[in-house]
């Protein structure tokens, strides 16, 4: 699993406020696709168009409390049902400058934060590993 999460590259997004997904092609630092405030729809929709093959990774992000949102939080579990393993190689959960910004990843997801920049405290520039292949 942490194979998968070193292939992409942390970019924060700057003045976003809200939530979103953002789909990579492993390697690439650039998203082949990005949506804010992201629903079923929109989700499927970039699933959807995923060519077969390819490897890539999800990164689904919060710039605010996402737990302080119920239309956030039900498209971002959405997100999640939507994402299953074998749709992407892995799925990475990050939070923009709250990393409790989704009522505590770690409890939720049973997983421990990483900490990528080995500061001693995960922040803006950590992300979360939920699953990978």
């Amino acid at each position: 699993m942490t194979g998968a999460s070193a292939e992409i590259r942390w970019l924060p997004v700057e003045g976003v406020d809200g939530y979103g997904l953002e789909v990579y092609e492993s390697g690439e630092i650039t998203p082949v696709a990005s949506h804010l405030n992201i629903s079923a729809t929109a989700t499927s929709q970039v699933v959807g168009g995923l060519l077969p093959g390819r490897v890539y990774l999800a990164r689904l992000f919060a710039s605010y409390a996402v737990g302080d949102s119920p239309d956030a939080w039900v498209s971002f579990t959405t997100a999640l049902d939507l994402l299953q393993p074998g749709v992407l190689d892995a799925l990475i959960l990050g939070t923009e400058w709250n990393p409790e910004g989704l009522v505590n990843p770690v409890e939720l997801f049973d997983q421990s934060p990483a900490d990528l920049n080995a500061d001693g405290r995960v922040d803006e520039r950590d992300v979360f590993l939920l699953w990978g292949r």
